[in-house]
């Protein structure tokens, strides 16, 4: 047993998790150590060649996976990717655009209303009748 990797391994509050590169090797997966808890699809920061690079989370280890025979140095997580507001501030914007658009659908039926009643000289009751034969014949259930 090499000693290299025992302080981690002793830790209570030491885990590992698998990771994959973004481009790299679509089978390989690198085990780097955490204290954070981690579920499968989370993103990470680790630190590898001398540079920060995001690693998706492909496999968690309550008990750490380490190789205690191994020559690998195993690495920390440098930090846990929280995503929340990013996921709350899209799903606000989306929401937002689905109301525009409503509005928008709505002032083009208005328009439209404005513009058939028009052309129908009968005002917006002849209108009304003809758009309320048409959804009954269009909601009426067949036979």
């Amino acid at each position: 047993m090499k000693t290299k990797n025992i302080s981690a391994l002793l830790m209570q509050s030491c885990k590992t998790i698998g990771v994959r590169f973004k481009g790299n090797d679509i089978t390989k997966i690198y085990v780097y150590k955490t204290v954070e808890d981690f579920i499968v699809d989370d993103y990470a920061i680790v630190f590898s060649n001398n540079q920060f690079k995001t690693v998706k989370v492909m496999e968690v280890h309550n008990v750490p996976q380490l190789d205690m025979d191994s020559d690998t140095s195993y690495q920390w997580i440098v930090q846990k990717i929280d995503t929340t507001k990013y996921d709350e501030l899209n799903g606000l914007e989306a929401e937002f655009q689905d109301h525009l658009l409503e509005i928008e659908q709505q002032a083009v039926r208005n328009k439209a209303t404005e513009m058939l009643a028009e052309k129908l000289g009968g005002g917006h009751g002849l209108l009304n009748l003809i758009l309320d034969k048409l959804d009954n014949v269009v909601t009426r259930k067949l036979p």
